[in-house]
């Protein structure tokens, strides 16, 4: 093993580049349910507030003393307040009303949205790929639930991080898949059932949202950030094989890791018992 000691950064660094750390770099994407848990913070400003998210991410880091950070939401919009119209607490839980839905936020968990309109889901046959916007402005988080992204101010939390954390310790950002896009965009009902009827539909949807995420990934997300993660979400790693073309999933990342550009890219694989993370080169 080497005997020189290795930053935090340094460490993730050499393991990412094929390099002999002087140990095992760790670090880890917790839930946000954990996170609240540890950090008795407001779950609503956790979430919405850039500054109370990065300095959460930071003190999660010293506490377990990880190498690096994974940055999950970017684009924070300080003006967020600008659409509430209530908060109130009803059984130790947080509930915020916007003018378009409601959001209930536990301490231990991802916070739940009830829409004033209940969105339609639309078919495969009634989809069209060119209506998809040409530059993603949400992640889509779990059901109902989005991050919307400030377009003018998507990598504000990252500096932030570096302002605290200086270049001792490996930051991350990611993306997410252009299947999660699909199974928010047509529903996951509609979704799966297109990857088996229409899946010329499908890629095509995939296309447009890969396009996108090429757009997002292009832009230096900070030149002190280590890396992107881009994130393979399955649906089980035999079921997509048998339903979908192998084009149609894994090759819209190969895509994507061929025209991220400035830091290293890996991806981690979700949704199968081999899931991993497999460093860029």
């Amino acid at each position: 093993m080497p005997s020189t000691s290795f930053t935090p950064r340094e460490r993730i660094l050499a393991a990412m580049h094929m390099g002999k750390p002087d140990r095992v770099p760790v670090m880890c994407q917790m839930s946000i349910g954990h996170m609240l848990q540890q950090l008795r913070l407001p779950p609503h400003e956790f979430w919405f507030d850039v500054e109370t998210f990065a300095e959460g991410l930071v003190q999660l880091r010293e506490l377990y003393r990880f190498d690096g950070i994974l940055v999950s939401l970017h684009g924070h919009n300080r003006d967020w307040r600008t659409d509430l119209v209530s908060v109130r607490e009803e059984n130790g839980l947080q509930i915020l009303t916007f003018h378009d839905r409601e959001m209930t936020f536990p301490n231990d968990d991802l916070p739940l949205v009830r829409f004033t309109v209940p969105r339609q889901q639309l078919s495969a046959a009634e989809a069209d790929p060119s209506e998809i916007p040409t530059e993603i402005n949400y992640i889509p988080v779990s059901q109902d639930l989005y991050f919307h992204l400030d377009l003018k101010n998507k990598f504000e939390v990252f500096d932030l991080i570096h302002e605290k954390v200086g270049d001792t310790v490996s930051v991350h950002g990611e993306v997410t898949s252009p299947f999660d896009y699909l199974l928010d965009f047509l529903g996951h009902q509609n979704a799966l059932l297109a990857l088996m009827l229409e899946p010329d539909k499908c890629k095509a949807i995939l296309q447009r949202f890969t396009g996108g995420i090429v757009k997002l990934s292009r832009i230096p997300i900070s030149p002190r950030t280590t890396s992107r993660s881009i994130l393979l979400a399955r649906c089980g790693t035999h079921w997509s094989s048998r339903c979908a073309p192998r084009s149609t999933i894994p090759g819209k990342a190969a895509r994507r890791r061929r025209t991220l550009s400035t830091a290293p890219a890996g991806s981690a694989r979700c949704g199968s018992r081999s899931a991993r993370s497999a460093p860029g080169r």
